[in-house]
């Protein structure tokens, strides 16, 4: 179990959410948007661009 606050290490509790799904980062792209995109590829989970933008809800994936 992780839970984090992007921007706000001070708040993390657990691994870290990379760490935890076993996200490596290894490209060209920023870390963000590579994450969103592994999310998306290994986890079927979709979140628009614009919707990161935004103050976002808490949730828990397990």
């Amino acid at each position: 179990m992780t839970s984090f606050e992007p921007g706000l290490p001070h708040l993390t509790d657990g691994s870290p959410p990379e760490v935890a799904l076993g996200f490596v980062h290894s490209g060209d792209e920023p870390g963000d948007v590579a994450f969103l995109r592994f999310l998306e590829s290994e986890l079927g989970i979709y979140l628009p661009w614009e919707e990161t933008e935004a103050e976002l809800a808490a949730a828990a994936f397990i």
